[in-house]
């Protein structure tokens, strides 16, 4: 009888590490695309919350949309490497995050910063103006920012 249970148990050891073998690999690159497009949400996050801070500042006025970055800068809220997205280093730091025209700060709907969208192939990384951050589909990032550019 014991050596019936010792080979049991080798078979459910022998089950469980080819299970790992196929899983734990899958798990890892998950687990670094996940990581980079989570760190540039978090990034993107932070820098509303600078928006924000900025306006809190300056009669609760955002930063003017064309030198945002410079205020942002000029202010000390953030620093300049904040700008450029972890997983594209090697672009220019406007062409990592962008202001979205006509935002409205405090509004959960209103798009106040988003990535630029050519970063990742399913989703956009958004922030809005009440500084949240989430991810959106493309067609969606696409039909909320026309109507917030629709505006008046």
């Amino acid at each position: 009888m014991k050596k019936h249970q010792i080979q049991w148990g080798l078979l459910i050891v022998f089950v469980a590490v080819v299970c790992a073998s196929w899983v734990l690999p899958s798990m890892r690159s998950r687990t670094n695309w996940h990581t980079s497009d989570r760190r540039s949400l978090v990034q993107l996050r932070s820098l509303a919350q600078g928006c924000i801070v900025y306006a809190a500042n300056n009669n609760d006025q955002l930063p003017d949309i064309s030198r945002w970055r410079e205020l942002l800068i000029e202010h000390e809220i953030v620093y300049t490497d904040e700008f450029l997205s972890p997983g594209r280093i090697t672009e220019a730091m406007e062409d990592s995050y962008i202001m979205a025209p006509n935002a409205t700060m405090w509004d959960e709907r209103s798009i106040l910063l988003y990535e630029n969208p050519s970063h990742w192939e399913d989703f956009v990384n958004v922030a809005f103006g009440d500084a949240s951050a989430e991810q959106l589909a493309h067609d969606e990032f696409e039909r909320r920012l026309a109507e917030q550019l629709h505006e008046e």
